[in-house]
């Protein structure tokens, strides 16, 4: 029989690891992650099959840091989420076949940020449900300036469009607003308060070099499952 420290050693090497690889590509409904949950307790608290024990606390309890007087698991709620956040940079990053469809399908002319769909896939539906999130995460380092003007984070970390009043954002670029070596402030200034206009006139686009998509909470800049489970 093990003791519970034997279990605790064993849940994060084994239990907790083998639903990883099928929540990558897999959203289950709430009660199945649920159900994990129920089963990983089972296993700290009880004996055996036969044998059922209180259990004193709540998955979800066990899932805090240890600092926070948890075990250190990870939720499967999390998982879920970290892995759907991984799917979404994929999709921005737009470098595969998958991408390139789900571009050609559901995106089209529009940010992905916007896009609403009628009758979603699961795909599209697992997308649209962790979207607002990750897009919260992604920032981008200017290059060329291919980048939204309006609903990417390029100059702040919230968009130009939710800081700006105003219904009609038609879609614009970050490189129309850039001359041959200076931005075109009388453009900006008509569109933005001094405020913002001061902070992007700090910046400089690189005609040479592509622009650069940033995850927020990676010290890499890149996207990471493990920056993503801290934060």
């Amino acid at each position: 029989m093990l003791s519970m420290g034997g279990k605790i050693f064993l849940k994060h090497h084994v239990p907790c690891s083998l639903p990883i690889y099928w929540l990558q590509v897999l959203s289950p409904p709430g009660a199945v992650v649920a159900s994990l949950g129920k089963i990983c307790n089972a296993f700290l608290c009880d004996n055996s099959i036969e044998t059922r024990r209180i259990h004193w606390t709540a998955w979800e309890k066990v899932c805090y840091p240890v600092g926070e007087a948890g075990l250190g698991f990870c939720s499967f709620e999390v998982v879920v989420d970290v892995f759907s956040c991984k799917l979404w940079w994929y999709l921005r990053e737009n470098k595969t076949i998958w991408a390139t469809y789900m571009h050609s399908k559901y995106i089209k002319s529009n940010h992905p940020s916007l896009v609403a769909v009628d009758c979603p896939s699961a795909i599209w539906h697992r997308l649209a449900k962790i979207r607002d999130l990750a897009e919260g995460n992604i920032r981008w380092s200017l290059g060329e300036g291919l980048v939204d003007f309006w609903h990417d984070r390029w100059c702040t970390d919230v968009p130009l469009a939710a800081l700006v009043p105003g219904s009609a954002r038609p879609h614009m670029l970050v490189e129309e607003f850039y001359r041959t070596s200076d931005w075109d402030k009388h453009r900006l200034r008509q569109l933005l308060p001094g405020h913002i206009v001061a902070q992007i006139l700090k910046l400089r686009i690189f005609p040479g070099l592509k622009d650069m998509m940033v995850w927020g909470v990676s010290s890499m800049g890149k996207f990471s499952v493990a920056s993503s489970w801290a934060h």
